[in-house]
C-alpha cells in the first residue's frame, strides 16, 4: 500500500556537522506554484517575509545548535532564530522545502 511521506528527514551535516538534521513538511506542487506567482508581484522585503513564513510553517523539527553549541529553538517558537543562521543554513532550509530529500547527502549540492 502506498504511503505518502508528509514529513521528510533532511541531512543537514553540511551546515551543522555530523548527525545534524531537519524535519520538514515539503511544499506541494500547487503551493509552490502559488508562492511563485504571488512572489512575482511582491517587493524584495515582502518576498523575504514570505520565504520566512514558509520556513516557519514547514520546519517541524531539527537538532541545530548555535556557535556555542546551545540548542536553537525552532523558527515556529522563535522567529528571530532565522536571523542568527548563516546564509548556507538558510539556503539548505529553503531548498529542503522543494527538493527531493535524497538529494541531501551531507552536501549543499543536490545529486
Amino acid at each position: 500500500m502506498p504511503h505518502r511521506h508528509t514529513v521528510v528527514h533532511i541531512d543537514a551535516s553540511s551546515v551543522q556537522g555530523d548527525g545534524a538534521y531537519v524535519l520538514v513538511r515539503p511544499l506541494t506542487y500547487g503551493a509552490a506554484r502559488r508562492v511563485r506567482s504571488r512572489a512575482e508581484s511582491l517587493s524584495d522585503a515582502d518576498q523575504i517575509a514570505l520565504g520566512e513564513s514558509l520556513l516557519i510553517d514547514h520546519i517541524i523539527g531539527w537538532n541545530w545548535v548555535d556557535a556555542d553549541g546551545l540548542i536553537l529553538p525552532l523558527p515556529s517558537v522563535d522567529r528571530a532564530v532565522l536571523d542568527s543562521l548563516t546564509v548556507a543554513e538558510m539556503d539548505l532550509l529553503g531548498r529542503a522545502l522543494v527538493t527531493d530529500p535524497k538529494a541531501f547527502s551531507g552536501s549543499l549540492t543536490p545529486s
